[in-house]
């Protein structure tokens, strides 16, 4: 759309008053051609999932906040009856079919409203436990030096 030389005249004058700053266009090309070609998409996405589930559970600073193995259960489910739901708020309600037998306290024979309805419990049950699991946590206390 506009050259380089347009967007970032700044940096294009000092490349040219210094000789170790390489111009815009220079440092894209050398660029594109050593790599071939980016990431995909796919692996950035992944990259990021790891970092944000991974974090929590392993943080080896010994000044950190340590979960325990209810609080990294509780958001593991949490994740997975998180993914569940948003499957579901896209799918019609006969996704998965209906139940074979006829019960009379069943309002819906669609499994997946069923699935849908303990799924929402699940995810509220998250926040109202928190309190539980998060103060069986070990927490390091403050260092003086902050304190003081």
């Amino acid at each position: 759309m506009f050259p380089p030389e347009m967007i970032f005249p700044s940096v294009q004058r000092r490349a040219k008053r210094n000789p170790n700053i390489k111009p815009l266009t220079q440092r894209s090309q050398s660029r594109r051609s050593s790599t071939n070609q980016r990431p995909s998409s796919s692996a950035s996405v992944e990259g990021g999932l790891r970092k944000l589930t991974g974090l929590p559970g392993r943080s080896g600073n010994p000044g950190k906040r340590r979960f325990s193995s209810a609080g990294q259960s509780a958001l593991a489910i949490f994740v997975v009856v998180f993914l569940i739901l948003g499957y579901l708020g896209t799918e019609p309600t006969t996704v998965w079919g209906q139940f074979g037998f006829d019960a009379f306290f069943l309002d819906t024979k669609d499994i997946a409203t069923w699935v849908a309805r303990v799924c929402t419990v699940v995810y509220f049950l998250f926040f109202f436990l928190m309190p539980w699991y998060t103060a069986r946590d070990e927490v390091k206390p403050v260092p003086d030096r902050v304190t003081a």
